[in-house]
């Protein structure tokens, strides 16, 4: 590939991604703001800031004498050091694509504001993994356990070498993306064929679900196979919070965001083997705080077993 289409790829690849990219790059998220602030390249307390303009990463700096200014590459240069090359290369890797070129050791950007930690690294390796997944087939031994579709998840191999110890080496592993409300990649779920599951570790998930699109009516539950069970039967929306922990933040979000427009609705577990019922008692508490209906599975008339708990059990016991 020529020079000039070697930096319309890689600029094609960055575009829109530029909020991931930079933070695991070295260039901390507080500085992603459209408003003044230090720079965390040449260290000046009040003249840049990062506009991002039609998701090109653009930025400009007016604290260090000669004013600079460009795309996301630019930024990294002015932060960094490096040149183009250097630059396209470290976005590549970044995205998951192959490069030859060493990586250099960044220079370290003087700023008169302490830095926060860097909590990008979780955001950055899962989109690495959600980018790297192929589509999950239908007849994943997971799903075919779960009576569920894809609907719209990954696949990796089980020798991934980012995964959770929980599922190396456990067969072909399913990726869920978990965002939040603005569509940013929190970090994503891992479940193997036998069902053990993990996380991409790092920060928390809080405010984080996978959602499945359907009708206006959008159900908040906990797993994913309780989502897809309750899309397919219903063919209405879901927002999958992962756990119990999950809900409130969720449903806070989603209220949040819709308010009275749309009905939301919690379909809880139903823990009922467990003291306190926890899956129940969390669901309450997010529709109590939210101003939302919170159904649990009924298993009226049915052959319940001890682990038969949430809406996917319901339904394969419904469904035969």
């Amino acid at each position: 590939m020529n020079s000039i289409g070697y930096k319309v790829e890689v600029r094609d690849l960055a575009r829109g991604r530029w909020h991931i990219i930079l933070p695991a790059l070295g260039i901390n998220a507080e500085h992603l703001r459209n408003h003044h602030m230090p720079c965390p390249g040449c260290g000046g307390t009040d003249r840049f800031r990062w506009d991002d303009k039609d998701g090109s990463g653009s930025f400009y700096c007016g604290g260090g004498g000669e004013p600079a200014y460009g795309d996301g590459f630019a930024l990294l240069s002015h932060v960094h050091g490096w040149g183009f090359k250097t630059c396209a290369d470290q976005v590549r890797s970044v995205l998951g694509v192959e490069s030859e070129t060493v990586i250099p050791t960044p220079r370290v950007a003087v700023s008169r504001k302490k830095s926060k930690p860097d909590t990008a690294s979780t955001e950055t390796r899962s989109f690495r993994a959600i980018k790297l997944a192929t589509p999950a087939p239908d007849n994943h031994a997971y799903l075919v356990s779960k009576a569920i579709q894809p609907h719209g998840v990954g696949v990796l191999g089980g020798q991934y070498k980012d995964l959770p110890s929980p599922v190396c080496n456990r067969g072909n592993v399913l990726v869920i993306p978990i965002a939040n409300i603005n569509g940013e990649i929190l970090s994503c779920q891992f479940i193997a064929e036998d069902g053990t599951k993990g996380y991409m570790a790092g920060r928390k998930r809080k405010g984080g679900f996978f959602y499945i699109k359907g009708g206006d009516r959008l159900w908040v539950c906990e797993g994913f196979a309780t989502g897809a069970s309750l899309h397919q039967d219903t063919g209405d929306s879901v927002a999958c919070a992962f756990d119990t922990g999950g809900l409130l933040p969720v449903t806070e979000a989603l209220t949040g965001l819709y308010g009275k427009s749309r009905e939301i609705v919690i379909m809880s577990d139903d823990d009922w083997r467990t003291d306190g019922n926890p899956g129940l008692a969390k669901a309450t508490k997010a529709s109590e705080a939210c101003g939302v209906k919170v159904m649990m599975p009924d298993f009226t008339g049915l052959l319940r077993n001890s682990k038969d708990t949430d809406y996917n059990d319901l339904a394969r016991l419904r469904h035969g």
